[in-house]
């Protein structure tokens, strides 16, 4: 046998354990979180146009881009419904089922019922002291509900925080992987398993915010917001955020931080604030919920504890009042103010 034929021969067995080697690796690695499919490719060597052996190429993935888009945009949509569930539930459960009775309303209701107990003998001091006792707890429910919704609100930025922090460190993992990637693709070498870090990277970054990507030419896979800012590409871009504690009255943009891609302190012509732009996964809930849902509740609360009182005030009983003793004036709200927000009647007390 000739030293041609022997040395394809070789090259033939060399292929094919490393075809067993990738197989079992996939076999073994089948429930593996973050592994995907590995494939070997061959290609025939030739020499003045006769074949002399197997020729082993870079091992490659096999992923559909597509379905990796569609996952990660599901994915976020996903963790902006947990995070507004989450805290939406905080409010449910205040409220409880209607048969428990405990809302707003259900205390309200007690309210009515104890006027029209004591119209039916106005002296009785008994139920008197039922009228007052019952206006102190439909105060206080109001005012655990209010409670409620600041506290929500102010952990909710917080959660923003966290988010923020945990977003800037998959941008760092994302771009060092990216950086790896250029390297071995400049050097023609295999860079499935790096692949196979850098999307559970982005997977995780896509529950935290939306985004967009392309893969550059040099294997970088750069990543974006759902509306182009670019994160990362073999550089991560670092997200800021400096909230201050929120008061009843603080709104967006006025008195609330906003989330920014850069810093606007340091480089301000750079930064790209993405408050407003509906970042999306569970930063755009968190965002939604600090920003609109949570102030909008509070406007709601505020103009029917600020109604309350002034109805029985036209009925010449002062029963509910402000923290000063005071109603405030029924004047509407001015034009500027970005939700309907009455004059204050909070903290409501009798």
């Amino acid at each position: 046998m000739s030293l041609t034929a022997l040395n394809s021969a070789l090259s033939g067995l060399r292929a094919s354990q490393n075809q067993i080697n990738v197989i079992s690796n996939n076999v073994a690695n089948a429930s593996t979180p973050g592994y995907t499919r590995k494939l070997a490719p061959q290609s025939t060597l030739v020499v003045d146009g006769a074949g002399i052996g197997v020729r082993g190429e870079n091992i490659l993935r096999q992923v559909d881009l597509n379905l990796e888009r569609n996952l990660w945009t599901q994915i976020s949509a996903v963790g902006e419904l947990n995070v507004k569930k989450s805290y939406l539930q905080r409010i449910e459960q205040f409220h409880g089922p209607p048969d428990a009775e405990l809302s707003v309303a259900a205390e309200l209701a007690r309210l009515q019922d104890s006027f029209a107990s004591l119209a039916e003998i106005p002296e009785d001091s008994q139920r008197q002291a039922l009228v007052v006792n019952q206006a102190v707890d439909v105060a206080n429910k109001i005012n655990d509900f209010a409670d409620l919704i600041q506290t929500s609100r102010n952990d909710a930025q917080d959660d923003i925080g966290a988010a923020v922090t945990r977003i800037n460190d998959l941008l760092e993992q994302i771009a060092n992987v990216n950086h790896e990637i250029q390297q071995k693709t400049a050097f023609n070498d295999s860079t499935a398993t790096l692949a196979d870090q850098r999307d559970e990277a982005i997977k995780e970054l896509s529950g935290l915010i939306d985004i967009s990507f392309f893969t550059r030419g040099d294997g970088v896979l750069v990543v974006q917001t759902n509306r182009g800012v670019e994160l990362a590409s073999n550089l991560a871009q670092q997200l800021t955020f400096r909230p201050q504690p929120l008061g009843p009255e603080s709104l967006y943009p006025e008195t609330a931080a906003g989330v920014f891609v850069g810093d606007p302190l340091t480089a301000p012509a750079s930064a790209i604030e993405i408050t407003k732009l509906s970042p999306g996964g569970s930063l755009g809930g968190l965002i939604e919920l600090r920003d609109e849902t949570f102030p909008k509740q509070r406007a709601q609360l505020d103009e029917f504890a600020h109604k309350l009182a002034i109805r029985f005030e036209s009925q010449g009983l002062r029963l509910f009042t402000d923290g000063s003793g005071a109603i405030p004036a029924d004047t509407p709200p001015t034009p500027e103010v970005t939700f309907p927000i009455p004059a204050p009647a909070i903290p409501v007390e009798y």
